[in-house]
């Protein structure tokens, strides 16, 4: 069976080694204004794969553009308004994941949700367990057809839940102290 084209030696060639989920970092990026260049998909913005939007935020990026060029904008100048609406539209996205991982990075270390900061989405969204008024604001998030602002008016009532003490379950699994153990293990044996 002949190589594929993409992966045909007489057309590309590798720059790098293999790079298994190298990068898995919250970046966003703006256009770079070159005049018939445009950036999109993972060019534009890369999350951490723990909500899985990257091909959704991707998907939202194509139709924009496209809709953009259906409506007469030139390609070497559609740069411009593209990245005007990913700025809008994209980054709110990456800064929403910068702040759930903060606080995920804080919670595997052993912290205390802290409520006395503004509660992230993912905090919002898992208050909705006890306070089922927060599901008027989850749906279009979770389906990311509304920016993660849109659960702005149900912070108030996921903060009362948090305040009353409850908090969201552990899933099934090993502790964070179990995690440790193995990793020292590891650390160990290969010493």
């Amino acid at each position: 069976m002949p190589p594929s084209s993409s992966c045909d030696p007489r057309r590309s060639r590798p720059v790098t080694g293999v790079l298994v989920g190298g990068a898995l970092r919250n970046v966003y990026r703006r256009q770079r204004m070159v005049p018939g260049l445009v950036a999109v998909g993972d060019a534009v913005s890369t999350t951490t794969p723990t909500a899985g939007r990257g091909v959704a935020m991707a998907s939202m990026q194509v139709a924009a553009l496209l809709a953009l060029l259906d409506a007469g904008t030139e390609l070497v100048t559609v740069a411009e308004p593209f990245g005007a609406w990913c700025d809008d539209q994209v980054q709110p996205w990456v800064a929403d994941h910068i702040a759930n991982d903060d606080v995920a990075v804080e919670r595997w270390q052993g912290a205390e949700l802290d409520i006395s900061r503004p509660l992230t989405s993912m905090a919002i969204h898992a208050a909705a367990e006890v306070d089922p008024r927060i599901h008027q604001h989850t749906g279009a998030f979770m389906s990311m057809t509304a920016l993660p602002d849109s659960l702005a008016p149900a912070e108030p009532w996921a903060r009362a839940v948090y305040e009353s003490g409850w908090r969201p379950s552990y899933s099934e699994g090993p502790t964070r102290d179990d995690l440790v153990a193995v990793v020292e293990g590891a650390l160990a044996a290969a010493a």
